[in-house]
């Protein structure tokens, strides 16, 4: 009998990996995972199941997992930018200050809501760093209503708290026809949107060093500077989230008995742990599933064409001495299945699917009115077609060796959902540009496309194989989760 349990996806980069870091693969990885990390889909390795773990004695005071769900919203759903909006004209109603810091590329507010308080130091917590990564916002809105109702556990902590609801509200925008249904893959993948790496706030910081040279900040980025720089914060916490695997944490800095902490929060919320992260970063572990950040200045003054944005917030905000927190927890987890798999099937029979796709993007770009960057849509689109190839090609030159079967599945489903991203946002756009195509001839052409386009997703789509063993973590947990890493990190800075 094949016996099944959950654990975390042992090859995701769904994990929405926010972490760079040098390559495991032969060397034509390399590319591929700097901009597969930007793409939102580092693989990850092996985990623990929440009852196998064993760490140091916890540090902390306790906290309580499930006083922590049941402080969360039991909805089946995640917070669009017209709800977070919602939340920060209720919040300003309660008596808490509201501030527009900024204003989105597409003309949106960004606003920063700061609870009362009397606390000596400062947190900043920010929602939405990549805005397919909704999670946070209920996190954020966990957070938001434990100080409006002087929750002891914050009531204890010499914090003045500070939030950006979205910090990339037109982003976030574009996802909002998933959100309802979260754990909805097809859903999903029909209604992704991610931005091109150097689009994203999380990393258009400025970054210059000898030889590099990235001044392309966005105002979503300038307004999130503009609040570091100002409340110069002890702790700031971005909250990622994964699309498959579980959980794991990076720290701007190496504080091990935090790191202790962090790592048991999966087991006490029944979440799988993700042990390893991304094995494409080599990122240094502080504890299974805890990470330190990668310092991108030293490695773009290493290998400055790997690299095609900015500093990230954790980078920018370390001169400030700031702590980055980043909790990681998954939309879904993968049932696990015993026994063993050759590694080559990771990407059997996918060159076909990758090739299609391919000559959509090439003739897509064809099409394109413009590629100067200005096209969110394109940049995001033209970015991830090159992933597509090199990370197929670094697979596909791996000797075969046998590895655990969950591992295997696991980085076969990730490298199918792969193209479904690209083709999500070209199908988008395709169906934009023909609305405005300026001449029969062009939208006739991009309503070509846009049809052949959504039937390779439909069929891609269609097959069950692609979801079968996937479990959606209810939005309540992983919420919780996050919570309880932001409380842990302000009492390990509270000391």
């Amino acid at each position: 009998m094949i016996q099944h349990r959950i654990l975390p996806f042992a090859g995701s980069g769904a994990t929405s990996s926010p972490h760079p870091g040098s390559a495991t693969l032969a060397d034509p990885a390399l590319p591929a995972r700097r901009v597969l990390l930007q793409g939102g889909l580092g693989l990850t390795a092996t985990a623990l199941l929440p009852g196998c773990m064993t760490a140091p004695a916890r540090r902390l005071p306790p906290i309580d997992a499930a006083g922590l769900q049941a402080l969360v919203p039991a909805r089946n759903t995640l917070p669009g930018i017209r709800e977070l909006d919602e939340l920060t004209r209720h919040m300003a109603a309660a008596g808490m200050a509201v501030e527009r810091i900024g204003t989105s590329r597409g003309g949106r507010p960004i606003h920063l809501i700061s609870p009362p308080a009397r606390g000596r130091l400062n947190a900043l917590v920010i929602g939405t760093p990549h805005p397919n990564e909704p999670i946070g916002g209920l996190s954020l809105m966990t957070l938001l209503e434990m100080l409006r109702n002087r929750h002891p556990l914050l009531e204890q902590l010499p914090f003045r708290w500070h939030f950006i609801p979205s910090i990339d509200p037109d982003g976030l925008a574009l996802n909002d026809a998933w959100l309802n249904t979260p754990g909805d893959f097809r859903a999903y993948a029909r209604g992704f949107f991610r931005p091109a790496f150097a689009d994203q706030a999380e990393y258009s910081f400025p970054l210059q060093t000898a030889g590099y040279r990235f001044e392309r900040t966005t105002s979503e980025t300038r307004a999130w500077m503009s609040v570091i720089d100002r409340l110069r914060p002890e702790l700031m916490v971005s909250l990622h989230n994964a699309d498959l695997g579980g959980v794991f944490t990076v720290l701007s800095k190496p504080q091990r008995a935090l790191a202790a902490d962090l790592s048991r929060i999966a087991g006490a919320h029944g979440i799988a742990l993700d042990e390893d992260g991304d094995p494409y970063a080599e990122l240094q572990k502080l504890a299974p599933g805890v990470f330190l950040a990668e310092d991108l200045v030293a490695m773009v003054e290493q290998a400055p064409q790997a690299w095609p944005a900015g500093n990230s917030s954790s980078g920018y905000s370390a001169r400030y001495g700031t702590l980055t927190l980043i909790p990681e927890v998954p939309l879904w987890q993968e049932t696990v299945v015993e026994g063993q798999r050759l590694s080559s099937d990771t990407a059997k029979g996918l060159s076909g699917v990758y090739e299609s796709s391919l000559a959509l993007v090439e003739r897509a770009k064809a099409l394109a009115a413009t590629t100067d960057g200005s096209d969110l849509l394109m940049n995001s689109i033209l970015e991830g077609a090159p992933t597509l190839k090199k990370l197929l090609a670094a697979h596909s030159q791996q000797p075969p060796t046998l590895m655990p079967a969950t591992r295997v599945n696991g980085q076969r489903r990730i490298l199918r959902m792969l193209p479904l991203r690209t083709l999500g946002v070209l199908d988008r756009w395709c169906r934009l540009q023909a609305d405005n195509a300026g001449g029969a001839d062009r939208r006739q052409a991009l309503e070509r496309l846009g049809r052949e386009t959504s039937g390779l997703m439909t069929s891609l789509l269609a097959d069950e194989s692609l979801t079968a063993g996937m479990i959606a973590t209810p939005p309540r947990v992983a919420a919780a989760a996050q919570v309880h890493a932001a409380l842990g990190a302000a009492m390990a800075v509270a000391g």
